[in-house]
């Protein structure tokens, strides 16, 4: 077969179908290449000098005739004269090429012969603008400056091509054509992008003037035109100008226009509330910066006046010493001091009041001094005692085991809320439920226990005992798992504790929160002694006892349930048999200590039956608080005596038990303690008392803010509003669980106080209380001295520095924290000097965003 599609070929296959003579064969084209036209440069829309040019040759170069071509643009647009072409007789195809209209960017045309070796082809060029052909304005039109000034910006004028392709290296001819003014030079070259700029200088006079830009090559100039206004300020009142509210400038040259004339203060915009070519009326900006002097700046167009006026806030912050200012309005978040010679210190506060332990709100503390001021560091901290001894919180065996058992309590209390829901149906009467301790019993009668096995993660599994009845009280049975260690409990040791149990502590128990429930209708509260407890630390950890919901309901709906009032108890194990060693002696230490404190839940529990359970950290606080008033019986003593150091941590008397010292260690944990050297970054602001471990979020070590923190909350609210209430305090507590409310709305209901007022007290008196002379009542604990117990000594002892709430020491300086503030938590500031200059004190979220609502700030003046 012969290839090509030359005429030639044609005819030599003609003459051989005819018999004719002996004819050459066709030449065969196998490479297309290419011979000339690639990589010019033209101007863009224009067609290139140089023809594009390929050729059609043999394996031997030979060039073949009647090999068909085809062209085509592949990128920027232009044409060609011919898209398909036959190589003629030197085997060349040839077309010329315009480039399309754009400058700058890569064009391309491809030539194709189907089966030939290098096709297709590519040939590039680049396309330049053209001839100057097009003149317009870039920037700088229609400017408004000051007679015989430079005008702001410079006067831009762009040049283009016919295609509107930017022209570079072209002379722009500047000439001023009305107004006297000048320009900075006559010519001026382009750049790459076709701009080319000059500065003007207005003429003298008052009113329009102009100037042109002109270019070879298009026929019209390009006209520019500015203003010269003769813009004045004569005075501003009022003098001091007041954030926020109105002052006037007066002068000329303002333009009323919308937007054409602006006013700022100290660089902040001012909203301009009416306007005249004479007057200008506008709000002094406002956002907490302090008392000084401020640039008032009147700009209209590209000419600006300004002059110097004292500003100075609406209001300065004016307390009393001991007097608390509560600021909860987001956009009020700010406190202005009047410049003063003489010394103050202030305890400020910035709170949050959600209820909520998983809320964190980013917060930017910052304080701003007037320009110029001179620095103004804190007043020193009152010089501490020396003592003797120094200690921890937990340092005795007896506080580490509170504190093991208060986490696993913690732990217990959570899988209880997974256990059962919010509300747990008050039971009817049920001829057919039976409950596992009878009221006919006697002391050596055995009966099966059902304990509830917390290490299975659900309290509705249970471990079955045999107990025997060991005493029976006044108010309580007691029975003992006859498979617990050897060597426990004696008899004469049960009938103590049940001595214990009816006088003092189910009666005080009982005079603070209210009867218990009577489920089982044996009129006391049973309380098994078992080794099952013991095993359990383990799984939960060390625990002396616990309560659950899951005996408030029929074993149809909780198959643990011994359906009464039961109290499940570690058993004495001398040997470890089961656990740790636990000696009797340590057990009748606890046992009392303990059973005051869940007592307190059994009658919660109970009295809370068809309606919403009191929030764990109520439940806790409670709890913590019977402990209190109840070793108040047993020691002798009462509220409202302003107890200090020795008394709190048993330092008067260690030979008793330590009924107090758990409820301040965890406030020491509160306030960040870690280590005798260490405190928690973070606190107290990140941690909270509003919920237990795990789900505290905050970075506190020991996750027991849930028991002591929230007693201090209540204590301090016994001590406030329990005077008035009608049955005193006792009443008061019964009130919060007898009602139906939970959480803070409980307490706002029984003090009628609201909670962003109750939590900013509390707050402020953990620091203030007995540190300063003067405090407001409302700041004071009466029945605990705060200071002494975080600062004092006793018999030359005091806890240790890092035990303290510590706020962050300022004095009347610039500078900025941040810090992050969860649920119901405050972060604490102390701002001091013996002088200082005119100072803002703002707080914000991120970015100088309003906080939410939810966040307040609180202060005190402390000095």
């Amino acid at each position: 077969m012969v290839r090509g599609n030359g005429a030639l070929a044609v005819v030599l296959m003609a003459l051989a179908a005819c018999g004719g003579g002996t004819t050459e064969p066709a030449p065969t084209a196998t490479t297309l290449a290419l011979v000339s036209g690639g990589g010019q440069t033209g101007p863009a829309g224009q067609a290139l000098p140089q023809a594009l040019v390929v050729k059609a040759t043999t394996s031997a170069g030979a060039g073949v005739a009647g090999v068909s071509v085809t062209f085509a643009v592949t990128a920027g647009g232009g044409t060609l004269s011919a898209a398909s072409v036959t190589t003629d007789a030197q085997g060349q195809a040839t077309t010329t090429w315009t480039l399309g209209t754009a400058a700058g960017g890569a064009q391309t045309v491809t030539a194709t012969s189907g089966g030939l070796t290098g096709s297709p082809l590519t040939f590039s060029a680049t396309a330049v603008a053209g001839p100057a052909a097009a003149l317009s304005i870039a920037s700088g039109n229609n400017q408004v400056g000051a007679p015989s000034q430079p005008l702001s910006q410079l006067v831009v004028a762009r040049v283009a091509d016919a295609f509107a392709n930017p022209v570079s290296g072209v002379p722009v001819q500047w000439q001023v054509t009305s107004g006297g003014g000048s320009v900075a030079q006559p010519s001026t070259v382009t750049t790459a992008g076709g701009t080319a700029s000059v500065a003007w200088t207005l003429g003298g006079a008052i009113g329009a003037q102009a100037m042109q830009a002109a270019v070879a090559g298009v026929a019209t100039p390009l006209p520019f035109a500015a203003t010269a206004i003769n813009l004045v300020i004569t005075t501003i009142a009022p003098d001091p100008m007041v954030e926020g509210q109105a002052a006037t400038i007066t002068g000329q040259g303002f333009d009323p226009a919308p937007g054409a004339t602006t006013v700022t203060v100290g660089g902040g915009a001012a909203a301009i509330t009416a306007i005249s070519p004479t007057s200008i009326t506008f709000t002094v900006p406002s956002d907490c910066r302090p008392a000084r002097d401020a640039t008032v700046e009147v700009r209209v167009g590209g000419v600006a006046v300004s002059a110097t006026k004292p500003v100075r806030p609406a209001a300065f912050l004016d307390l009393a010493v001991g007097e608390q200012r509560i600021i909860s309005a987001p956009t009020d978040l700010c406190l202005q001091f009047e410049r003063k010679a003489a010394a103050e210190g202030y305890l400020i506060g910035v709170q949050s009041l959600f209820e909520s332990a998983a809320s964190l709100t980013p917060v930017v503390f910052t304080s701003e001094v007037a320009p110029g001021a001179a620095p103004a560091p804190p007043l020193p901290q009152p010089v501490r005692a020396a003592a003797a001894r120094a200690f921890s919180p937990g340092e005795t065996e007896r506080q580490r085991r509170f504190a093991a058992h208060r986490e696993a309590e913690g732990r217990i209390r959570a899988l209880e809320r997974r256990t059962f829901p919010d509300i747990l149906p008050r039971p009817t009467a049920d001829a057919a439920r039976v409950s596992s301790i009878p009221p006919n019993l006697n002391v050596g009668d055995v009966i099966p226990i059902r304990v509830p096995n917390i290490a299975s993660g659900s309290l509705c599994n249970f471990i079955e005992i045999q107990a025997v009845v060991r005493a029976i009280g006044t108010r309580g049975v007691w029975l003992e798992d006859q498979a617990n260690p050897a060597n426990g409990y004696s008899t004469a040791n049960f009938q103590s504790l049940s001595a214990q149990l009816d006088n003092p502590i189910y009666d005080v128990d009982v005079a603070y929160f209210g009867d218990p429930t009577d489920l089982d209708g044996n009129t006391r509260i049973g309380i098994v002694i078992t080794k099952e407890v013991n095993k359990f630390q383990a799984s939960v950890g060390f625990v002396l006892g616990f309560v659950t919901d899951a005996d408030l309901v029929d074993r149809s709906q909780c198959a643990s349930s011994d359906f009464g009032e039961l109290f499940y108890g570690i058993a004495p194990d001398p040997t470890g048999s089961f656990g740790g060693q636990y000696p009797v002696a340590t057990a009748l230490e606890d046992a009392p200590f303990v059973i005051a404190h869940e007592l307190t839940h059994i009658i919660q529990f109970g009295r809370r039956l068809g309606t919403p359970f009191l929030s764990q950290w109520e439940s806790e606080g409670q709890a913590t608080l019977a402990e209190e008033v109840v070793g108040h019986a047993v020691e002798g003593r009462g509220t409202g005596q302003n107890l200090g150091l020795g008394v709190a941590f048993n330092l008067d008397d260690p030979s008793s038990i330590d009924w107090y010292a758990d409820g301040f260690i965890d406030l020491a944990q509160y306030f960040g303690f870690e280590t005798q050297t260490t405190k928690v970054t973070g606190a107290p602001e990140q941690c909270t008392f509003l919920a237990g471990p795990p789900s505290n979020g905050g970075p506190c070590v020991g996750n027991r803010q849930v028991y002591g923190v929230p007693w201090s909350l209540l204590r301090w609210i016994a001590d406030q509003f329990g005077p008035g209430f009608p049955g005193g305090e006792q009443a008061l507590f019964r009130s919060m669980v007898n009602g139906t409310d939970a959480g803070f709305a409980n307490l706002v209901r029984v003090t009628g106080v609201p909670i962003e007022t109750m939590l900013a007290q509390w707050a402020a008196m953990l620091y203030v209380d007995d540190r300063f002379p003067g405090m407001a009542a409302r700041l004071t604990l009466t029945s605990w001295n705060m200071f002494d117990i975080y600062e004092g000594t006793f018999q030359g002892a005091r806890l240790f520095e890092t035990t303290r709430l510590v706020p962050r020491e300022r004095g009347f300086v610039s500078y900025t924290d941040n810090i992050s503030v969860r649920g119901a938590s405050s972060s604490y500031h102390r701002v001091s000097s013996a002088t200082r200059a005119a100072t803002a004190i703002k707080v914000r979220g991120s970015n100088n965003s309003m906080l939410p609502a939810g966040m307040q700030v609180w202060v005190v003046r402390t000095q």
